[in-house]
């Protein structure tokens, strides 16, 4: 697994609430058998949401996605790469600017934390 590839998976939310489905998520962070994942939702109905920090919309999202999405910057976890072994893996990486600007968000958001 890569930095800025997007996977499917059908993993637990970060605060154990929710309903588990297949979903896509964003590599973050790959560190030796550790993956650093961050949740990817589609925008449609969740204007109000677009506007945390916490937040950021994806401009260039096809490919590899289809739909309007944002990536939840206080989403992540990690999770073991066996765990993930089984996941469909998405041919093509995310848009390179969108990752640039997701990774350094992102390291500015946990700092804020």
């Amino acid at each position: 697994m890569r930095i800025g590839q997007v996977i499917i998976a059908k993993l637990g939310y970060k605060n154990g609430g929710g309903v588990v489905k297949k979903r896509p998520y964003l590599v973050v962070d790959v560190n030796g058998s550790k993956v650093k994942l961050l949740v990817i939702s589609g925008t449609l109905d969740k204007e109000a949401k677009l506007l945390r920090r916490s937040n950021y919309r994806i401009k260039n999202f096809n490919p590899p996605l289809v739909k309007d999405s944002f990536v939840k910057l206080d989403s992540s976890q990690e999770f073991d790469v066996d765990k993930l072994k089984n996941c469909k893996v998405l041919d093509r990486q995310l848009n390179e600017n969108d990752l640039i600007n997701i990774l350094s968000r992102y390291k500015q958001y946990e700092k804020g934390q």
